[in-house]
């Protein structure tokens, strides 16, 4: 019996550092993907709004002759 409990103690150690080993790097992982997709596309809005001002200027402009 005290060699079962023996081995149910080392079973947990090996599953609490197959944990550590496998499940922080998989949130870090996760993490670090989400604050690249974050970036990412919060700089492909930063450029494609850049390339669009021409167009603003124009419906601004649109607007105007609408008005009077």
């Amino acid at each position: 019996m005290s060699l079962m409990k023996k081995n149910n103690k080392s079973l947990n150690v090996i599953l609490k550092i197959l944990k550590y080993v496998f499940y922080f790097p998989f949130l870090f992982i996760i993490k670090a993907l989400l604050l690249f997709f974050y970036y990412f596309f919060s700089f492909i809005a930063c450029v494609s709004s850049s390339r669009n001002d021409d167009d603003d200027d124009y419906y601004s402009d649109w607007n105007h002759h609408n008005r009077n």
